[in-house]
């Protein structure tokens, strides 16, 4: 035997008589002691755990991925990510999901909780449970979500405990899940085939270029939205994407109606319904919905978008081309009965009669659309590099720490030591990667080290790395660093370089409206009248940005403040066309 071999048994043996004791220790803990203990993911890793279970690295379009699951679920992780991009192209053509600036990070892990009892442990990283026999997690947005998905606006990091997944199909000998699972169900296939995951669907739907009209949004991922709660099955046939029914207004309301219908059915009388109280389309297409009638907004934005992509008139026919020529449409220009007609070649008044006799087939019926076959990305997996861990892990905690309640101080603090011990062991090894610089700016500038996030971000952004929010805060920390009693004094040199960190953001990302609220900042401070050439990148942001009232005020303001009277105007009629709001009316004809 070796002495290293002889040192490694001894370290590991070590390394078990501590675990014995520290669960020990734990299981003193008093009752009701409001202790949060987190996950030994959010800890320093060992040595021998480094050695025992590394990080696995897997690079796919679109992606990043860091897994210490066993292979064969992160091999089904994978081809439920191809799954659900089948399954959103089944539903909305390519053109209709927007682009993410950088690849989304998945961090996949395989632990026990570890909960103290009476402790409670916010937005951890042991969520993402299955229920039933069913293995399926699913990403919604953020606060709405059972895993634990943070943001950069340019960067999003979906992160889950697998194992109650995972830990079924163990078997002790291998980690063949496969093969357990067609044991346990006598060849009958498994569970896991069905595995569904969608952690970017909801991204690219809200970071369309130029963004969808809110109604489109809700009625396709809101609280009853036609795409919120989708599931993918294996049938014979193939794979089929199944939408569950309608809702209307409440699910105990729905159910009620549900039994009307059956009744109705069973006496062989046509299923009618009392007409359901719709907002006439000319108000719901111009206002939000109001606090007492946000159920029925909701309910309706759903059925709307039902109806438009799946309903079928007698004659077979359904509405689908024109319902995306419409949805395209709205992006552009408010909208009026004119323009909705000629796409429908139906007025308001008979679009509502239409989701009226809708309703109960919507409501009582699930849709069911197969899924395309598309050949399967081929990927290798790697063990990851410290600095693909460093840069991964560290940002998660980083942006953990960052949408944490103040009450969770303690936590708070425990996620930013763990990033920081994430990046200072980079740094150590002065690692170069201008990835990696972009992460450890970012997080030097959160946690107020500016010289630092000055330093680092600088250098990312020389390297032409591509993360639109490290030019975005540099611009900002270089703007910031002008101030002089008080106020910004830019020189021309420093308003060229904070304009040239912008533009390389907005090329990078168009659809971040944190670019162009630095640079209205910027322009409003400029050393000397900027160009309409210049002030005309902030009146694109409002084509992108069609019902932000408050931006466009901005930018209204702004035209103002350098004399061009007519491009204020217009700016504030564009605002006023797409406003939802009598209070964003108002903020529009205030423009002084």
């Amino acid at each position: 035997m070796s002495k290293r071999y002889r040192f490694l048994v001894v370290l590991l043996t070590v390394f078990i008589f501590l675990c014995k004791h520290l669960n020990a220790a734990s299981e003193e803990t008093p009752r009701n002691a409001d202790v949060v203990m987190l996950p030994s993911f959010l800890v320093e890793d060992s040595y021998i755990k480094a050695i025992i279970n590394p990080w696995e690295y897997i690079s796919l379009p679109g992606f990043e991925i860091l897994s210490r699951c066993p292979n064969d679920f992160t091999a089904a992780y994978v081809h439920a990510l191809q799954k659900a991009k089948r399954a959103r192209l089944a539903i909305l053509p390519d053109e209709f999901w927007g682009e993410l600036a950088t690849p989304m990070k998945i961090i996949l892990y395989n632990e026990k909780p570890k909960w103290a009892e009476g402790g409670n442990l916010p937005r951890s990283m042991d969520l993402a449970w299955s229920s039933g026999n069913k293995a399926i997690a699913r990403s919604k947005p953020i606060n709405q979500s059972q895993l634990s998905v943070v943001s950069d606006d340019d960067l999003f990091i979906s992160c889950g405990n697998y194992r109650s997944i995972i830990q079924p199909y163990l078997t002790a000998k291998t980690f063949d899940y496969y093969a357990s699972q067609v044991a346990a169900t006598d060849g009958k296939g498994s569970d896991l085939t069905d595995f569904t995951v969608d952690p970017d669907s909801d991204l690219r739907l809200h970071k369309r270029l130029p963004r969808f009209a809110s109604w489109f949004t809700v009625g396709m991922l809101g609280q009853f939205g036609l795409y919120a709660n989708h599931v993918i099955e294996s049938a014979s046939t193939g794979e089929v994407l199944v939408l569950p029914n309608a809702i209307w207004k409440s699910p105990e309301e729905t159910i009620v109606m549900q039994e009307a219908i059956s009744q109705n059915r069973k006496r062989k009388k046509k299923h009618n319904l009392p007409p359901p109280a719709l907002v006439p389309l000319g108000v719901f297409f111009k206002d939000s919905a109001s606090p007492e009638n946000i159920a029925i907004w909701n309910s309706e934005a759903a059925l709307i978008v039902r109806w438009g992509l799946f309903a079928k008139e007698k004659d077979g026919k359904d509405h689908r081309a024109a319902f995306l020529q419409f949805v395209d449409q709205t992006t552009r220009e408010p909208v009026s009965e004119p323009p909705f007609q000629k796409c429908f070649g139906l007025s308001f008044h008979e679009v509502e009669e239409r989701l009226k006799e809708y309703m109960p087939t919507a409501i009582t019926e699930a849709i069911r659309v197969p899924l395309g076959v598309v050949p399967e990305q081929k990927y290798l997996a790697r063990q990851a590099t410290s600095s693909e861990v460093a840069r991964i892990v560290g940002t998660w905690a980083r942006l953990e720490a960052r949408i944490l309640d103040p009450i969770f101080a303690d936590f708070r603090q425990k996620c930013l030591d763990f990033a920081d011990k994430q990046f200072q062991r980079e740094c150590l090894k002065e690692n170069q990667d201008p990835y990696f610089l972009a992460e450890y700016g970012l997080y030097a500038a959160q946690i107020g080290n500016t010289q630092k996030a000055l330093e680092t971000l600088t250098a990312a952004t020389q390297a032409g790395v591509v993360r639109p929010r490290a030019y975005i805060e540099l611009a900002r920390l270089k703007l910031h660093a002008s101030i002089d009693n008080g106020r910004f004094s830019l020189s021309d040199s420093e308003f060229s370089q904070i304009n040239e960190l912008l533009s390389i953001a907005q090329i990078q990302m168009p659809g971040l409206i944190s670019i162009y609220n630095v640079m209205a900042l910027v322009l409003k401070h400029a050393p000397k009248p900027p160009t309409l050439e210049e002030l005309n990148k902030l009146r694109q942001a409002v084509d992108l940005f069609p019902s932000d009232s408050t931006f466009a005020y901005k930018v209204a303001t702004i035209y103002r403040q350098y004399g061009y009277i007519e491009e204020a105007a217009a700016v504030v009629k564009h605002g006023l066309d797409f406003a939802d709001t009598e209070s964003a009316r108002t903020l529009l004809t205030g423009v002084k």
